[in-house]
């Protein structure tokens, strides 16, 4: 009975071993590229744990549709060194060197996929095995195949390119700060994308089964609930305890109201205690405001600052190219900036805002903190309101007025040319306060309970304008 028991533990170990040495897979993606003739050039994202077993030399993707039998494709590697994911400042050293900290590799796999023929549900998917055994919001941890596809309609002479995330599916959190993650796509051929968090898959048709407390819309405990945007997968949480959870989320496009693709991403999530705080972006201009109003072809720029409690931390600033015509421009060493610009174009008008993800990341030591902001714009017409009094195209050379002092945090003084309206909008251009000017008499205004920002100010009357700016501080 001794030995049997012996044995029992034996195997439960060399068991429990192999699964913690198997469990590799942290989270995955697939992309694809139309060629034309119903070839397309498929990518594969795959992040390892290096404390696994190694990637797989080639990525077996499965294709199948309800128009034709399915059949197999192996992808290559495009090199056999992957990318180390960088979780820890220069000093330590993650799993994958050696060290303590978690290390991970991102690895890619690409090849050229021809289809049979035409089919509006193609699906390109992958079963990687095995779920990682660090997690602890699933049963599965460990044991788990990681499932994850894409699909594709080219029907009627769709040839369609997927989206792309521009952030990796392996973020880092810790307790108690608010974490923003930005899983925003972009699409090259403009199509419209809808975003939402769904079940982790094991299989097409089955899925991980998440611990009590724990869910594919709340996958960790945070306070307030984790909040997640259909419009641009931006997702934000305050973690209460330590965790590694899965999420994943589903990028749907459509084309005239067509579905024409999705590609689900698979995410892992870890959560630390961790003795760093978090690295923080403002709003444009240093406010709290986020969103912003353009105009059709009038240029629009703005500031974008960062602030980070540990004094000795170092930042930098990156984006997600979320507008590709628009320029994002960091400048400065300690503490950066990053200047946004775009001039919109007519065509770019819109109720839907156009947005993009900025990040902010530290050198604290062990563990690097990081968060992302999302800003968007909305494109209105140059019949708005907004647009046509402003209209900073065309009253680019008219007079200034003059605003003293200029920073104010308590009143603005300024004497007009011209008797008319004074408008003065936010950074929103939303109007905020208008009064009676008139010409060559100077007029206060108290700005004491207008928030830090820029403002711009209008006088407007039937034959002239003009226009300044003042920064409540």
């Amino acid at each position: 009975m001794k030995n049997a028991s012996l044995g029992f533990l034996f195997l439960f170990l060399f068991q429990w071993t192999e699964d913690a040495r198997a469990s590799h897979a942290m989270g995955a993606e697939i992309q694809y590229t139309c060629l034309g003739n119903n070839q397309y050039l498929v990518t594969v994202f795959f992040y390892r744990d290096c404390f696994g077993i190694a990637a797989p030399a080639q990525m077996d993707l499965n294709i199948t549709s309800s128009c034709y039998p399915s059949q197999d494709v192996f992808l290559d590697t495009l090199s056999s060194t992957p990318t180390q994911i960088s979780t820890v400042c220069p000093t330590e050293q993650t799993t994958c060197q050696g060290g303590i900290f978690t290390g991970i590799e991102e690895w890619k796999y690409q090849g050229i996929v021809t289809l049979p023929g035409t089919c509006a549900d193609w699906i390109l998917s992958h079963s990687e095995s095995a779920r990682n055994a660090a997690l602890t919001t699933i049963t599965g941890a460990g044991s788990d195949i990681l499932y994850f596809y894409a699909l594709l309609n080219n029907t009627n002479g769709i040839c369609n390119n997927s989206p792309s995330f521009e952030s990796r599916a392996v973020p880092f959190a810790c307790v108690g700060q608010q974490f923003c993650y930005s899983n925003s796509a972009s699409d090259s051929d403009g199509d419209s994308l809808y975003y939402e968090l769904v079940t982790p898959l094991t299989s097409s048709n089955t899925t991980v089964t998440y611990l009590p407390g724990y869910s594919y819309l709340q996958p960790l405990l945070s306070n307030p609930p984790v909040a997640f945007s259909s419009s641009n997968g931006f997702m934000c949480m305050v973690p209460m305890q330590p965790d590694v959870t899965v999420f994943a989320v589903l990028v749907s496009e459509f084309r005239n109201g067509i579905l024409i693709g999705q590609i689900e991403r698979d995410v892992q999530l870890t959560i630390n205690n961790c003795n760093n705080n978090f690295p923080q972006l403002t709003g444009v201009n240093g406010t709290p405001s986020t969103d912003v109003n353009a105009c059709p072809n009038i240029p629009l720029n703005f500031n974008i600052y960062n602030f980070d409690a540990d004094n000795t931390d170092n930042t930098s600033i990156s984006w997600d190219n979320g507008i590709p015509a628009a320029s994002f421009t960091v400048f400065g060493n300690y503490r950066p900036s990053a200047t946004f610009n775009w001039t919109p174009t007519t065509a770019d008008v819109s109720s839907i805002p156009y947005c993009f993800s900025a990040t902010v990341r530290d050198d604290h030591c062990p563990y690097f903190g990081t968060t992302s902001t999302n800003y968007c714009i909305t494109v209105l017409p140059m019949t708005d309101i907004y647009c046509r009094l402003l209209g900073i195209n065309t009253i680019e050379n008219e007079p200034p007025l003059f605003i003293f002092p200029n920073p104010s945090s308590v009143e603005i003084n300024l004497k007009p040319i011209n008797t008319g309206v004074l408008i003065i909008f936010d950074s929103n251009g939303k109007i905020i306060f208008q009064t009676k000017a008139i010409a060559d008499e100077e007029m206060s205004v108290d700005v004491s309970h207008f928030a830090k920002g820029i403002y711009q100010v209008l006088v407007n009357s039937r034959f002239l304008r003009s226009k300044g700016r003042f920064i409540v501080q």
